[in-house]
C-alpha cells in the first residue's frame, strides 16, 4: 500500500488440487490449472485480502492498480470495486517491462528453468 502497509500475500499454484503442505497462516494459497489469476482466484483475493484490509473496511477511497487482463475488467469486478469505494487503474498492455520489473524477472527465470528441466 502507499502508506507502507503490506497486504496478506497470495500464492497461486499451477495445478488442479491444493498442495498438502502446511503453509503460514498469514499466506493465502489457491490453485489454478494454468497458474493464472482467473475470475475465481481474483474473487478470492478481493474477498480475503483487498476487502479485509483496514482502509477497505473503513470505506476509504482507494486505488487498485492491476495489469490489463480481461478478468480484471469484467463488469462484476468493476461493480464490486465500486461498492468498496475502490477506483481501478489498469496498466496498459506492453508496459510490464517498465512498470512490473519483478514480474518480468520472475517470468524470465521461470522460462529459463523450464528450458533446463529435461
Amino acid at each position: 500500500m502507499a502508506d507502507g502497509t503490506k497486504l496478506k500475500p497470495m500464492v497461486v499454484f499451477k495445478q488442479k488440487t491444493m498442495p498438502k503442505d502446511k503453509f503460514s497462516p498469514g499466506l493465502l494459497v489457491c490453485v489454478q490449472e494454468k497458474g493464472w489469476v482467473d475470475n475465481s482466484v481474483l474473487k478470492q483475493w478481493l474477498h480475503k485480502v483487498w476487502f479485509q484490509h483496514p482502509g477497505a473496511l473503513m470505506k476509504k477511497k482507494l486505488l487498485l492498480v492491476s495489469v490489463m487482463f480481461l478478468v480484471h475488467l469484467t463488469d462484476q469486478v468493476k461493480a464490486k470495486l465500486k461498492n468498496a469505494n475502490t477506483l481501478p487503474a489498469v496498466i496498459p498492455g506492453g508496459c510490464a517491462s517498465v512498470l512490473q520489473p519483478l514480474d518480468v524477472c520472475l517470468t524470465n527465470l521461470q522460462k529459463q528453468s523450464a528450458r533446463t528441466v529435461p
